[in-house]
């Protein structure tokens, strides 16, 4: 709503914290390379997602957002894989 004149609108600015991360790539299998080389710490991944999340946690984070794959693609029993998230 407008301000009516000779009348202050007082807007508050809204900070909003996001905590982002890429690509976790857990998988029950043993610490490996990717398709191209990438040096991959498949069971590690979820014990760095925790690190994350206690981080977000302390920051007062108020949104969250995964981007690539959460399970890597050579897992190979997908169903365990989806139990251990």
């Amino acid at each position: 709503m407008p301000a009516a004149k000779g009348q202050v609108l007082n807007l508050r600015a809204h900070d909003r914290r996001f905590g982002i991360a890429t690509d976790v790539q857990y998988a029950d299998i043993d610490d490996g390379f990717s398709h191209g080389g990438v040096p991959r710490f498949y069971r590690g991944a979820l014990r760095g997602l925790r690190r994350a999340v206690a981080a977000w946690r302390e920051q007062q984070v108020e949104f969250a957002i995964h981007l690539g794959d959460i399970i890597d693609g050579c897992a190979r029993a997908f169903d365990n894989n989806i139990c251990s998230l």
